[in-house]
């Protein structure tokens, strides 16, 4: 009967929708922990780890549109790719890596998903990305976003150790500068190299011109390598020692890194008010930090 043949149609639809839902999966979250019913339907336990996979690969993706530099070509598998895109990257500083790829090595930040450690296996980590700037979810569901090493991982850690001793060497000069004030914690960021180098860089400069004071250091990636630095500072908005207004003041820090340009152009700049009414300048830069930049 014609009924017969509608409800057929309809059948065979929803079962085509299920499994284009499915192949659209990470192939690993789909066959982790999969489970039937006596009538063969799909278990409660696999329709929550795809779900789970879904949400841990938009928190990666949203963290990626916010933190990671746009001038950084990110590598992903298709659902991934398709994650970012609904969180605002551009495609154009997207790119795609096929099931057929011999290696990652086309762009500057890989997500790996489980689908990419299963094509990749540990040479993802120990040679083509040795260095995790952020990573989501756990086991099998787990997101790394990890910057990829052109030159292979050897080369790429011992430019982090030269890095990280600059980065020393000159967070400890600062400590000695009486133009910047520093809260305890931010000197103790500052000698252990844990400030991003471009920080390290323009605030000696800032120093010369005006007294400045640093409340603290912030930006630590969850779940980032030991060394991936503080990328963000927060800034008294008023020093009485610089001879200008609150207001003169705030406007010169703003201006001041909102006119730098290159690897020194902050990703932001913004004025806030604390708890107790004074005014906070925060400027955060983007991820990944540029390696070698003061070493020399």
């Amino acid at each position: 009967m014609a009924w017969t043949a509608a409800l057929a149609i309809l059948v065979a639809a929803a079962v085509a929708g299920t499994s284009l839902a499915l192949l659209n999966q990470d192939p690993g979250q789909a066959s982790a922990g999969t489970s039937r019913t006596g009538n063969g339907s799909v278990g409660t336990k696999t329709l929550a780890e795809l779900a789970m996979a879904g949400v841990v690969r938009t928190q990666a993706a949203q963290w990626i549109a916010r933190q990671v530099s746009r001038s950084a070509i990110i590598e992903c598998d298709a659902v991934m790719c398709g994650t970012l895109y609904k969180a605002g990257v551009p495609t154009s500083r997207v790119l795609v890596i096929s099931p057929t790829a011999p290696d990652p090595l086309g762009g500057s930040v890989i997500v790996a998903t489980p689908v990419l450690r299963s094509q990749f296996g540990a040479r993802l980590a120990s040679e083509y990305a040795p260095a995790v700037l952020a990573s989501f979810g756990r086991g099998p569901l787990r997101v790394d976003v990890r910057v990829i090493a052109p030159f292979g991982a050897a080369a790429y850690d011992a430019s982090v150790r030269r890095d990280l001793a600059a980065r020393q060497r000159a967070g400890t000069a600062l400590l000695g500068l009486r133009q910047i004030g520093l809260a305890r914690r931010a000197a103790t960021d500052l000698a252990a190299g844990r400030v991003d180098a471009r920080l390290l860089v323009m605030l000696p400069v800032l120093a010369k011109l005006h007294p400045i004071k640093v409340i603290r250091f912030y930006g630590q990636p969850p779940g980032a390598s030991p060394y991936v630095p503080l990328t963000g500072v927060e800034l008294s908005g008023n020093d009485r020692h610089a001879g200008l207004t609150a207001h003169a003041y705030q406007r010169w820090l703003v201006s001041f890194f909102r006119g730098q340009r290159s690897v020194f152009r902050p990703a932001s700049v913004t004025t806030t008010a604390s708890s107790n009414g004074a005014i906070v300048v925060t400027v955060r830069f983007a991820l990944p930090d540029p390696i070698g930049l003061i070493h020399q």
